[in-house]
């Protein structure tokens, strides 16, 4: 994405922490007024500026429309670090045969970590919680 002015900033933040705050999408007035600025066509403009740098995008159709657009930092590297069983045991690593080295990484939404440190994932052996809809070779996150 590309590199944003202190304005589009300015206002690429007030919409983020509207859409956080309320649940919807801030209009093009609620922008103008929460940003200072002057107009709303002038709003508009930075709107449509944002738009094409990818940060957010919107249907003119619809009123607030404005959704944010997922960027990297949007996004938490998981390590997948063995297996886990549901069904057949199997055995509990010791301390000298614990891996802490990831198998694999996944790369997944913020929002599913929900802002816990140190989450990892294991991969399910089994099918004893098919019932929870968790089946073999299933990933799930600790």
């Amino acid at each position: 994405m590309k590199e944003l002015s202190t304005k589009q900033k300015q206002i690429l933040d007030f919409i983020t922490k509207f859409i956080q705050e309320r649940d919807y999408p801030p209009s093009v007035r609620d922008v103008a007024k929460g940003c200072g600025i002057s107009s709303s066509s002038v709003a508009q403009y930075y709107l449509d500026v944002l738009e094409r740098k990818g940060y957010i995008r919107r249907d003119r159709e619809i009123s607030r429309s404005i959704a944010l657009v997922k960027s990297a930092a949007e996004f938490v590297t998981v390590p997948v670090l063995g297996t886990i069983s549901a069904g057949q045991p199997i055995p509990v690593p010791s301390a000298d045969t614990w891996v802490t080295t990831p198998e694999d990484t996944l790369r997944l939404p913020e929002e599913l970590t929900r802002g816990l440190d140190r989450v990892y994932a294991l991969r399910v052996k089994g099918t004893s919680m098919i019932d929870a809809l968790i089946d073999d070779g299933d990933i799930v996150l600790m």
